[in-house]
C-alpha cells in the first residue's frame, strides 16, 4: 500500500499528518508501463545516437575547414592585401592603408597598429603563437558552424 501526505500537513509539532491510501498497482499494468516506456526509449536513443552522429561528424569537418582557414586563409589573405615579404605593394588596399595611418600619426606608422602587425604578419609569417591563437578560434567556430548546419530536409513535400 502507498502512503503519501494530505494537505492538511505541516511542520509545526502541534498538527497531526494524515495520510492517503492508494491502491498498489497491478502488476499487468506495471509490464504495460515498463513496455511502452522501454520502447520509447529505444526510439528516443536511436534518434539521439543518429543525431548526435550527425553533429559530430559536421563538428568535425566543421573544424577542420577552420582550421584551413586560420592556417591557409588568413596568410594568403594578408598577402592579397598587399602586405607581402618584400614590403607593402604599390597601389594596394595595404598602401592606402599605410597611407591613412601615416597622415594620422603625422608622418609615422604607430608601431603595433594594424598596419604595422600586418606587414610583419606578411613580411616572416605568423608566429606560432598567432597561429595557435587563430587556430583555436577558427577550429572553434567551425566545429560549432558544422555542428549546427542543416544537414538537409527532414520532411518530403510533395504538394
Amino acid at each position: 500500500m502507498l502512503l503519501a501526505a494530505g494537505p492538511g500537513c505541516c511542520c509545526s509539532a502541534k498538527s497531526s499528518v494524515r495520510l492517503r491510501r492508494y491502491p498498489e498497482p497491478s502488476r499487468a499494468s506495471l509490464l504495460r508501463i515498463a513496455a511502452s516506456s522501454s520502447s520509447f526509449l529505444q526510439r528516443h536513443q536511436e534518434a539521439w545516437r543518429w543525431g548526435m552522429g550527425r553533429k559530430i561528424k559536421g563538428a568535425s569537418i566543421g573544424a577542420a575547414v577552420g582550421l584551413g582557414v586560420a592556417l591557409v586563409g588568413v596568410p594568403v589573405g594578408i598577402l592579397a592585401l598587399g602586405f607581402t615579404a618584400t614590403g607593402i605593394a604599390a597601389g594596394s588596399v595595404a598602401a592606402k592603408m599605410m597611407s591613412a595611418a601615416a597622415i594620422a600619426n603625422g608622418g609615422g606608422v604607430a608601431a603595433g597598429s594594424i598596419v604595422a602587425v600586418l606587414q610583419s604578419a606578411g613580411a616572416a609569417g605568423l608566429s606560432l603563437g598567432a597561429k595557435i591563437g587563430l587556430g583555436s578560434v577558427f577550429g572553434s567556430l567551425g566545429a560549432t558552424a558544422g555542428a549546427w548546419w542543416p544537414k538537409g530536409s527532414s520532411t518530403n513535400n510533395t504538394s
